[in-house]
């Protein structure tokens, strides 16, 4: 049974942390392509 409990604990941190990353993502995304859209546009310092 403990392998099972193991199991179930591990599943549900699993969908906690993707329900997580998806909230991230969602709420991040205009503001990444923007500052990705910044960053290309800038000139090389190099």
């Amino acid at each position: 049974m403990s392998k099972d409990n193991t199991t179930e604990h591990l599943r549900a941190e699993l969908k906690s942390l993707t329900d997580t990353l998806e909230e991230v993502l969602s709420s991040s995304g205009e503001k990444s392509k923007e500052e990705l859209s910044k960053i290309v546009a800038k000139p090389s310092a190099r």
